[in-house]
């Protein structure tokens, strides 16, 4: 299976849009839904819990950069079994006094 990078993500979040969509620098909740393909009640959680910018001219609706959407996308990135494996030696050797848990 051929691992995506970041541009292939990118693209293929900017055709499920369209030409016009690709254009526009700022996005309505709705818009961002698509974009992203998170349901609202998630994005709101995320508003909510300060974890992606968003912007509330007078307190009305909600209105996403794109850039600020991509940045996020991109900065929550999972690592395979394998890196984090590696992370978690690497953070055993450096502190070797951590109390790790049996069975976990």
């Amino acid at each position: 299976m051929k691992q995506r990078t970041e541009e292939d993500l990118i693209e293929y979040m900017l055709k499920r849009l369209g030409e016009e969509a690709q254009r526009k620098d700022v996005m309505t909740l709705k818009e961002f839904c698509e974009y992203t393909g998170l349901a609202k009640s998630t994005v709101y959680k995320l508003t909510s819990g300060g974890k992606i910018c968003y912007f509330r001219p007078n307190g009305g609706k909600i209105f996403f950069l794109r850039e600020d959407a991509e940045d996020w996308i991109l900065n929550n990135r999972s690592l395979p079994i394998v890196d984090k494996e590696a992370r978690a030696a690497n953070y055993i050797t450096l502190n070797p006094y951590t109390k790790v848990k049996q069975g976990a």
